[in-house]
């Protein structure tokens, strides 16, 4: 699983070359919740990879924020592509849920990377995004979704909220290809309490992994691009990660060596 997902990032840095510049992503502290911590420009072509950092507490604001931020970036650059830096304990349920259809819509990265963490609603964040990314000592833990400023005092009043916030978050889930089960296990998980989940459930919710049905999109654009099948596109690619030892990577490759490595699957995959 990590050596498949390793692969997912070198082709997702791949696809990007082709798109726009790629450059070592240096993280710098954090202000605020939601900014953008590093970026480099193509002064020539007009676009940029950038690294944004949504940490600490994700507030009801947030989602407005992040758009925000999304739409000074589509004035600044022709086109742009980010990794979201994920490093928080959680927060408004909605405002996750928004941040992580923001991610979807502009085919985002979600990472959360060694040391970080990515709690309760942050974890709506990660599901939201099409690509998935976490390292092997990065934190995942889940609880059931609360209110903080909470009146209803009655079972049934809770029932009726639960309800309602539950089809909104199991829509999401479908919609991003995420098992449902992810919010259906954490419903019996008091709110004051918090599962971390194990490398095994990580991959079994689909948290380090891409959308399926994104992937396979991008894999069919990309043979009729190539003038080739899809199948003689899986050949390829099949012979580029033997070629380039990509079954050597994992979560603490250097960004260099991903980056030889994607140029190297591209060279083969376009059958240079």
């Amino acid at each position: 699983m990590r050596t498949e997902r390793t692969s997912q990032m070198a082709h997702g840095v791949a696809r990007a070359l082709v798109i726009i510049l790629v450059f070592a992503l240096v993280g710098t502290p954090a202000r605020s919740t939601v900014e953008v911590t590093s970026e480099l420009a193509g002064q020539e072509s007009g676009s940029a990879i950038l690294r944004i950092a949504l940490r600490d507490t994700i507030a009801p604001v947030d989602s407005t924020y992040f758009n925000v931020i999304a739409q000074t970036l589509d004035k600044k650059y022709k086109k742009w592509w980010a990794v979201v830096d994920l490093d928080s304990s959680g927060g408004n349920i909605q405002a996750a849920l928004e941040i992580g259809a923001i991610l979807r819509e502009r085919g985002l990265a979600a990472l959360v990377d060694r040391g970080a963490s990515c709690m309760s609603a942050c974890v709506y964040v990660l599901a939201g995004a099409p690509t998935r990314i976490v390292n092997q000592r990065a934190i995942i833990g889940i609880h059931r979704p609360y209110d903080p400023n909470d009146t209803a005092d009655t079972a049934a009043q809770q029932r009726q909220k639960q309800d309602d916030l539950g089809k909104r978050i199991v829509a999401f889930l479908q919609t991003m290809s995420v098992p449902t089960r992810l919010y259906e296990d954490s419903v019996f998980i008091a709110p004051d309490r918090m599962k971390i989940l194990t490398p095994t459930e990580i991959a079994t919710y689909g948290l380090d992994a891409n959308d399926p049905s994104v992937d396979e999109a991008n894999e069919v654009r990309e043979a009729k691009s190539l003038g080739i099948s899809r199948l003689e596109l899986g050949r390829r690619k099949a012979d580029a990660r033997r070629r380039c030892g990509m079954d050597r990577l994992n979560d603490d490759t250097p960004f260099a060596e991903l980056r030889k490595a994607a140029l190297c699957e591209e060279k083969y995959v376009k059958g240079k």
